[in-house]
């Protein structure tokens, strides 16, 4: 019976110490939160301020270039382009009277295959 006592008086001063703290503990948490109040009034705020400003769109923004997998395949397109056009000169140097056809079957399989690989790219990014 004794023990029970003094445990349970051991618990009573610990609750009693923790009510004590508690006003100052509520004081702390509701000026934490008057913290964020104000950061999010600021955030809103700017973001209103941002808001209004009117930025004319960009030449690449115009055209639908606006993040960094488009950038991506707008990279890879330029250089596929430029690839494949020095490819089919080189092959129709080479090709003689038959240049037409060589063109053709040149410009069917770099078309496919940019095709291909753009759709790995956009599969990817």
């Amino acid at each position: 019976m004794f023990s029970i006592l003094k445990n349970q008086r051991s618990r009573a001063e610990l609750y009693s110490g923790s009510m004590q703290n508690a006003p100052q503990a509520l004081q702390g948490l509701r000026n934490h939160l008057n913290q964020l109040n104000k950061s999010e009034e600021t955030y809103n705020q700017e973001y209103l301020d941002r808001k209004k400003i009117v930025v004319p769109p960009t030449f690449f923004e115009k055209i639908g270039i606006r993040t960094l997998p488009d950038w991506v395949l707008l990279g890879f397109f330029t250089s596929y382009g430029i690839l494949a056009l020095v490819f089919s000169l080189y092959l129709t140097r080479f090709a003689g009277e038959n240049r037409l056809p060589v063109l053709g079957v040149v410009g069917v399989l770099a078309i496919a295959l940019g095709l291909i690989i753009a759709m790995i790219i956009i599969r990817m990014a």
